[in-house]
Formats: C-alpha cells, structure tokens, sequence
C-alpha cells in the first residue's frame, strides 16, 4: 500500500472466503473513492469512504463472476494458436 501522503493504493480482495483473490486499484478523491478490479474489466465501484469501496467492490466481483458463469453455461470453449512475427 501507500504512504499516507499518496492518494493512490493497491489492494486485494477476497472473494468467497479465501478462495480467490483479485488486486484491486482504490483511488481517493474529492467524493471518496474510486474502486475498479483491472482483472475483471468494466468491474468498478465507489464508496464514501475507503471501507465502504472495498465492500462495494467485493459486491461488485460477486456480481461480476455471477453473470460470467451464466453467460458461459452451455458454451463450447476452445483455445486457438496464433504466430506472431515480429519484425
């Protein structure tokens, strides 16, 4: 984390109990604090106070991983091979 003197912090989050953890970005500003997980993207929150965006940002992961897991039930998932040629 940062010093005190630094309005910018990282963070990890737990999510359901210890079996998985996102780092998350927390940001204070003039409103509070802006929360956002760089892993999941889109996924961001905020809160009036540092506690409250750490709360809010667990709900957030929560919600997050709940739609994925709909959204790929009964989906064929593959990986595919690409070469890269670098100049």
């Amino acid at each position: 984390m940062g010093s005190a003197h630094s309005n910018f912090n990282q963070d990890s989050v737990s999510h359901l109990g210890n079996d998985m953890q996102y780092q998350i970005k927390l940001k204070k500003s003039e409103e509070g604090y802006a929360v956002w997980c760089p892993s999941l993207p889109g996924c961001a929150s905020q809160g009036e106070t540092r506690e409250e965006a750490l709360a809010n940002i667990q709900d957030a992961i929560e919600s997050y991983l709940g739609v994925l897991e709909e959204l790929n039930r009964d989906i064929e998932s593959c990986y595919v091979e690409i070469e890269l040629n670098h100049a």
